[in-house]
């Protein structure tokens, strides 16, 4: 999270402060009225606030491996490599079970299938 203060004259973009300059409120508190006392609305200037929050997401095991999976099929080639890297991941391309189907699968049953496959297992608890 950090905050931006704008500083416009006369409608016109004049400067900004920069994202790792106000981190804190604290900060904002101390920086803003120095800024507003030398920028003044009589001099034709207007000054505003925003807070910018960063949102950030959970990237899980699964989903980095089944990145990895796919960037050694294309550099490594043959599909024995690919799947000494994740047993769960397509032997053709990759890809990790539910996936879907990926362009190039070098899989004779394609990876769309292998997807299938693995999804029916798990639904049938593995009785085959």
């Amino acid at each position: 999270m950090h905050y931006e203060i704008n500083v416009s004259l006369l409608g016109v973009h004049y400067f900004a402060t920069a994202e790792r300059s106000i981190t804190t409120l604290e900060k904002l508190q101390q920086v803003y009225p120095n800024i507003r006392a030398r920028f003044t609305q009589a001099a034709g200037f207007e000054v505003s606030v925003t807070r910018y929050e960063t949102v950030g997401t959970v990237v899980y095991h699964s989903e980095i491996q089944a990145g990895l999976n796919k960037r050694a099929a294309m550099v490594a080639g043959p599909a024995s490599e690919v799947a000494e890297l994740d047993p769960e991941a397509c032997p053709g391309c990759g890809c990790m079970p539910g996936d879907g189907i990926t362009d190039g699968c070098t899989h004779p049953e394609g990876c769309g299938y292998y997807a299938l496959m693995v999804a029916d297992e798990a639904s049938d608890g593995g009785q085959r």
